[in-house]
This record gives structure tokens, C-alpha cells and sequence, in this order.
């Protein structure tokens, strides 16, 4: 989970992206060799679903429960930091 581009390849995945070429185009300067092994990580470890396309080569991935859990962790976690950035600092 700690990966670079992980949480990154979420985002993408829970904002619709499922085939290796959109995932590409959203995540811009991402090698193919590390998306690649991402992308097959992430499956392994239950973040993503990766199912094969039927007559074509190639999978594509769809976020699972857990992935949306990560997302919404994620996503707390950014605001509770910009929270107390924020309230961090004075105002004269």
C-alpha cells in the first residue's frame, strides 16, 4: 500500500479507469513496467479485481470493497492533515 502510484492507481480505478491504457493517460508519467506491477499487486492483494478480456489481449481492473475503503482512509486522513495545517496557523 505504501508504494508509490498506489494510491494514485485507486483514484483512477474508483473514478471509472479499467483498462492498463487509461490508467495510463491519468497517471501520466508512470512507467509501463511499474504500472504493470501495480496494477498485478493490487489484484493480488484484493484491491482491484482483474479479469482477462474475452477475445482480446489484456485484463481489466475494478475496485473492490477494499479499494473504496482505502480511498475513503485516504481521504480522511488528507483532511484531518489540511485541518490542522490550517488551524495551525496564525493569523495577525
Amino acid at each position: 500500500l505504501g508504494d508509490r502510484w498506489t494510491l494514485l492507481i485507486v483514484r483512477e480505478a474508483l473514478m471509472g479507469a479499467s483498462r492498463f491504457t487509461e490508467f495510463q493517460r491519468g497517471l501520466g508519467s508512470i512507467s509501463t513496467a511499474v504500472l504493470t506491477e501495480r496494477l498485478k499487486s493490487m489484484a493480488e492483494n484484493g484491491l482491484l479485481v482483474r479479469r482477462s478480456l474475452s477475445g482480446k489481449r489484456g485484463f481489466e481492473y475494478f475496485p473492490t470493497p477494499a479499494c473504496k475503503e482505502l480511498n475513503a482512509a485516504s481521504s480522511a486522513k488528507c483532511c484531518l492533515v489540511r485541518k490542522r495545517s490550517s488551524s495551525s496557523i496564525s493569523v495577525t
